[in-house]
């Protein structure tokens, strides 16, 4: 008599009672495929549809399409799924990479299949289509340090950070065997990530410093008197830990001030309804990934200088926003799985950028902006500028860019090298896409230079002209062919129209950049 075996609803019986002949005979494994149960046994019979096992406990008949097989005696495309594990960040690992999953699968005509949820994570199939074979997916969400950590003792293939890889994880890896995860070819850029500070919109404060916002955050700063506003209690508003807008707040702005929110704060369950509720209490501060903020109004973030940078999309893209970070994607040195290697790939095309944004994260296309859209980059540039050559050099640049518009790819280096760093490289291939365009044939592209002020004025501008001279060469020796679609002008304008405070170490990084704009090109 057989025996009926329920497999978390997985397994089914397609027959209650068999009489079989014990023609293979070969001892297998069979498991439901989200790897919950097991039973050991001869393999009897095979079918198109089933197998038939007889165990200790009798003979039993399973769907195949329930279970994988693992035996001599089992058929070609049975056997378990090789498993790759993508470990560490939970906002990727929870809000992105599930997303990405089936984008990716679709991409390729396969079917992508959640077996599973493990402790938040998911163990999801992915089968079929123009793939090789069937392979399993593991997601494992806690946080950037566990994920590298599980990617040095092999326990992940890939790893998922809300930061770059910190020296010591890099030398590790290097010690290991594991290659230089800060390279090019181990270090990858999957989204950007933004936080801004929303209150009602009739509050007169528009901006706060990150000091500022820390402050109140951590009780310390309790009247909107003290920044400038009425003289009004602030009521704080914070979202749950599990949300990504938390992790983000906790990173940028509390951390760094060694502080931490207060248990006054009211804490809410979704971004949605932080920017809702804030938008109906005129002493309310709340904050939300950038996109999530709604009705709300939401805050500029101002430097000692009294530079202020609004919060969007672009400013994030663009990283002058000071509230922004970089989502990586981490690979050991050794060769990926298959499955590994085609999602990792898919990771950096438009498709998955698309995705990207849907998830509510920013994604990295091009974007671009008029000269009225930079409004506030210019009058804040105006406002600090007081010295007349300065002053005038400026004028000369706007009247350069009166009739042109600015296109999000800024190039920086790594800190004192001449190496781009890691997002400017992948924005010299989307930059080369897009200048190869028939919407950009005949234009002509400015690579503007900027300098921090530390050093000499003159030679600051020397240095600007070379960065900006190099940006070109180097776009023109992977992409040669897009000088046939337009002309590239190298610009170095040293000093002038700084976008942050040069008294600090991350201001004084986000003014050494090469903008990009483009224009008609005057015969």
């Amino acid at each position: 008599m057989t025996q009926r075996v329920l497999a978390g609803g997985i397994a089914t019986i397609l027959a209650s009672q068999t009489c079989v002949a014990p023609a293979l005979a070969d001892p297998v494994t069979l498991t439901t495929r989200d790897g919950t149960y097991s039973i050991v046994g001869d393999l009897v019979e095979i079918t198109d549809d089933a197998f038939t096992i007889r165990s200790s406990v009798g003979s039993m008949t399973v769907a195949r399409d329930t279970v994988t097989c693992d035996g001599a005696g089992c058929p070609a495309g049975t056997a378990p799924a090789p498993q790759t594990t993508i470990a560490g960040d939970r906002a990727l690992g929870v809000d992105l990479i599930p997303t990405l999953l089936s984008r990716f699968a679709a991409s390729t005509r396969a079917k992508a299949t959640v077996l599973k949820t493990i402790d938040n994570g998911l163990l999801v199939e992915v089968s079929g289509g123009d793939l090789p074979q069937t392979a399993a997916i593991k997601i494992v969400p806690s946080t950037s340090s566990d994920g590298i950590a599980a990617l040095l003792d092999g326990t992940a293939e890939l790893a998922l950070s809300d930061r770059r890889a910190l020296t010591r994880e890099v030398r590790a890896a290097q010690n290991l065997g594991l290659g230089d995860l800060r390279s090019e070819a181990q270090e990858q850029i999957v989204a950007l990530d933004g936080l801004l500070f929303i209150t009602h919109p009739r509050n007169p404060v528009r901006s706060l410093t990150t000091a500022d916002a820390a402050a109140i955050y951590a009780g310390k700063i309790t009247n909107w008197s003290q920044v400038g506003g009425s003289d009004l209690p602030i009521t704080l508003y914070a979202s749950t830990p599990d949300l990504g807008s938390a992790d983000v707040l906790d990173a940028l702005v509390m951390r760094p001030a060694e502080l931490a929110v207060s248990a006054d704060a009211t804490v809410l369950g979704s971004d949605r309804v932080v920017a809702e509720t804030v938008a109906t209490d005129p002493a309310a501060i709340g904050y939300t990934r950038i996109g999530n903020e709604g009705p709300a109004r939401p805050l500029a973030i101002r430097g000692s200088c009294n530079i202020q940078t609004q919060p969007t999309p672009f400013t994030v893209k663009t990283e002058e926003y000071p509230l922004t970070r970089q989502l990586y994607i981490y690979r050991g040195k050794t060769p990926l799985s298959p499955i590994g290697d085609a999602f990792s790939r898919f990771l950096a095309s438009d498709a998955a950028q698309t995705d990207v944004a849907s998830a509510g994260f920013i994604d990295q296309s091009i974007a671009a902006a008029t000269i009225d859209q930079q409004g506030m980059r210019i009058a804040s540039a105006m406002m600090v500028e007081t010295d007349p050559a300065q002053q005038q050099e400026l004028r000369g640049m706007m009247d350069m860019l009166l009739a042109a518009e600015r296109l999000s790819a800024t190039f920086r280096y790594e800190t004192g090298t001449d190496l781009l760093n890691a997002r400017a490289l992948a924005d010299l291939d989307r930059l080369a896409a897009l200048l190869s365009t028939d919407a950009y044939r005949g234009k002509e592209v400015l690579f503007l230079g900027f300098t921090d002020t530390v050093g000499d004025a003159a030679l600051n501008r020397d240095l600007s002209l070379k960065r900006a001279e190099q940006i070109i060469a180097t776009l023109l020796a992977e992409y040669p062919e897009v000088a046939d679609n337009v002309r590239l002008t190298a610009v170095g304008l040293g000093e002038i129209s700084s976008l942050a405070c040069n008294d600090t170490d991350p201001g004084r990084a986000i003014n050494r950049r090469v903008e990009t704009w483009v224009r008609d090109f005057a015969q």
